[in-house]
């Protein structure tokens, strides 16, 4: 009998899932489309909104006035520190990168 039952399993258990798949689709979570979205989205999207604002051009400003300082004043810095200027400099250039093509193309919101 558990020979039998062990040769059978292998076809019940897909053709069960299936059908219960088929006669039940309600209770599978994403068969809506659309829906209120992820809980997490929304924090992100502001944040998102945020730093693409006025306020992230001054923080560009200031951190691409304090990159270029820091290379210009720095003379024989050790390599951190050389990252860190250097990641302030690529950071300010790409939080730029939105608000200058818009301004400059008139083509916004492909930067993201």
């Amino acid at each position: 009998m558990s020979n039998r039952f062990n040769q059978v399993l292998p076809v019940i258990f897909p053709v069960a899932l299936l059908a219960f798949i088929l006669l039940f689709p309600e209770q599978a979570h994403a068969n809506t489309a659309g829906g209120s979205g992820l809980p997490w989205e929304t924090p992100i999207q502001r944040f998102v909104d945020s730093m693409l604002g006025p306020v992230s051009l001054a923080m560009v400003l200031i951190g691409f006035v304090g990159g270029v300082f820091g290379f210009m004043t720095g003379g024989e810095i050790n390599g951190f520190v050389r990252a860190m200027v250097v990641m302030i400099l690529s950071g300010s250039i790409l939080l730029a990168a939105k608000p200058f093509i818009s301004s400059v193309f008139g083509v916004g919101g492909i930067l993201y």
